[in-house]
């Protein structure tokens, strides 16, 4: 487990499992700043995840901030598409153009 998750640590960087943040808490004097649920190789079930901050250390992304906002943008061009259909089906509102009336008889 712990090989899988310092892939996602940065260089330097320390990366624990949920099950090790239970371990530490409260013994630690570190900054924990949670990751949160993440798949990992081989693993089937998503695992709990927290950066250990140094000093001066920024914060990792959160996975969950990211799918979140796939899935806004997902949603708001679905949206478009559905307005585009919508507006193509029913037009834009107006009538269709009346043709121009003669009378054929004049000509």
């Amino acid at each position: 487990m712990a090989a899988r998750l310092e892939g996602l640590a940065p260089p330097g960087g320390i990366v624990i499992s949920g099950t090790a943040f239970d371990q530490v808490l409260g013994k630690l004097k570190s900054r924990i700043h949670e990751i949160g649920e993440v798949e990992v190789k081989n693993i089937e079930l998503p695992v709990r995840a927290y950066q250990v901050l140094g000093e001066d250390e920024v914060a990792i992304a959160s996975p969950k901030k990211k799918s979140s906002k796939v899935f806004i943008a997902g949603a708001a061009a679905m949206l478009i598409v559905i307005g585009g259909v919508v507006l193509w089906q029913f037009g834009f509102g107006g009538s269709e153009p009346e043709s121009p009336a003669f009378d054929i008889d004049a000509i």
